[in-house]
């Protein structure tokens, strides 16, 4: 049977299948489902380049989001945020970084146009080499910031900032326990210097403890940590 193994964590947590080759079944399963990953991906066209069929769907993809708001691809390879900005959209929306993707991409295929006429200059090649990786850039941020998670149906932006009062939060509570704990550390410290030459860090952690100062094992990892830093 195949094996359901969870892979990373928090948003970025998925789940794969292990097939096992040494089973017919599995086998079978496996080619099946590498089939479907296949015909996921959109056809190629005569004449295409490597990506281009994914690159016309994702654009399709992009002209449906801006449309959801009477918007419209103009086939400029520069967004003119007016209209956006009219319609209330911010940079993090959906909207704004479509119509962001789509000018690369029309700068891609002014790129192409200008290469297939013989245009082979390092300035257009690089003009081209930028767009796919600006196009690149703005997909990733549409998964981040328009992207919702599947598990709690929040944007993932929003997950992840709502994480920075926790983490800060976390953080405070550290250093006000820290400071709650600083008198009777400083007392151990004290007993220790005094005890340890003659009695061994073991014996004097044990003395210690005998005095009230707490447990002596956590007297003892603490007294290694406070020697181990250089300022002491």
């Amino acid at each position: 049977m195949p094996e359901r193994i969870t892979r990373d964590t928090g948003m970025m947590q998925r789940t794969d299948i292990k097939y096992r080759m040494d089973d017919p079944r599995d086998v079978e399963g496996c080619i099946a489902a590498f089939k479907a990953w296949a015909d996921s991906f959109p056809v190629a066209e005569p004449g295409d380049w490597p990506g281009d069929a994914l690159h016309r769907h994702n654009a399709e993809r992009c002209r449906a989001i801006l449309a959801t708001v009477a918007l419209a691809d103009d086939g400029k390879c520069a967004v003119n945020t007016g209209p956006l900005r009219e319609k209330g959209l911010a940079e993090n929306s959906a909207q704004w970084i479509a119509a962001h993707w789509l000018a690369e991409y029309n700068a891609l295929k002014r790129g192409r146009e200008r290469f297939e006429a013989g245009d082979v200059t390092p300035e257009n090649l690089s003009r081209m080499l930028m767009a796919t990786e600006e196009m690149g850039r703005l997909q990733e941020r549409m998964w981040w910031r328009a992207g919702v998670d599947p598990i709690s149906g929040e944007k993932r932006e929003v997950l992840a900032l709502t994480g920075r009062p926790v983490k800060r939060g976390q953080k405070d509570g550290a250093a006000i326990t820290n400071k709650a704990h600083a008198p009777m550390r400083e007392a151990r410290f004290t007993r220790m210097k005094e005890l340890v030459p003659a009695l061994g860090v073991e014996n004097a952690a044990r003395q210690c403890e005998s005095e009230g100062l707490g447990g002596w094992q956590a007297i003892r990892r603490q007294w290694d940590r406070f020697k181990e830093k250089p300022d002491r």
